[in-house]
Formats: C-alpha cells, structure tokens, sequence
C-alpha cells in the first residue's frame, strides 16, 4: 500500500530532526542543532495532525515524491534543514505553506546551472 503524501513528508521531517539531534552531539557547543530538532518535532506533529487531502502535502508530494520518499530539491532541502536553527517566530502553518512554495520554486528551478550566476 502507498503511503500518503502527509506521511512521506513527516517522515522526510522526522530524517531531518534525527540529523539535527546527530549534529547537536557532535557539535554540542552549539545549542542551535538541538533547537532546531526540536521544531523539526513540533512540526512533525503538526503535519501528522492534518487531513491527508491538505493541499499543500499534494504540491510538495507530487514534485518531491520518489517511491516512498520525499526528495527535495536543492532549495527546499536546504529551508527544511534550517527551520528552527535560527531564531524565528513562524507557525507550523507557515512553515508548510513555505514548504510548498519552496517545493514549486525548486521545479521552476530544474534545469538551469545554479552556477550561472558566480562572478568567474
């Protein structure tokens, strides 16, 4: 059976907090991976308390979706592994809202050399 959209993306968030908690003992000078753990966490649950039909698992799934795992992008990737790091006050809702107009602009993206803008 395939997992929905909500489930992938929580466990893709989940993979992202177990990251920050490895970093956090490794860098364990740095208070931040720990903080930013635990926001990952925060917003897990947020997404696992929404209905499956939110339209925002369906934008991030359908263009991140690989089998049964969630494959960002370069740009949405590196948003989810920064969520929480810094200080910030924006809701769960926010953040998956983000994360979908992430995921969109990460496809507008494909294709062009990220490296067509350096000065060299």
């Amino acid at each position: 059976m395939e997992s929905s959209y909500a489930t992938i993306i929580a466990q893709y968030l989940e993979s992202v907090a177990d990251w920050r908690r490895r970093r956090a003992l490794e860098e364990s000078w740095e208070p931040r991976h720990g903080q930013a753990a635990a926001r990952l966490d925060q917003l897990v649950a947020f997404v696992r308390s929404l209905p499956d039909d939110d339209d925002r698992f369906a934008v991030i799934g359908k263009l991140n979706r690989d089998g049964e795992l969630l494959i960002p992008g370069p740009i949405l990737a590196n948003a989810v592994a920064r969520f929480g790091f810094y200080a910030d006050d924006v809701s769960d809702d926010a953040l998956l809202t983000r994360m979908a107009e992430l995921a969109i602009e990460d496809r507008g993206q494909a294709g062009i050399d990220p490296l067509r803008d350096l000065p060299f």
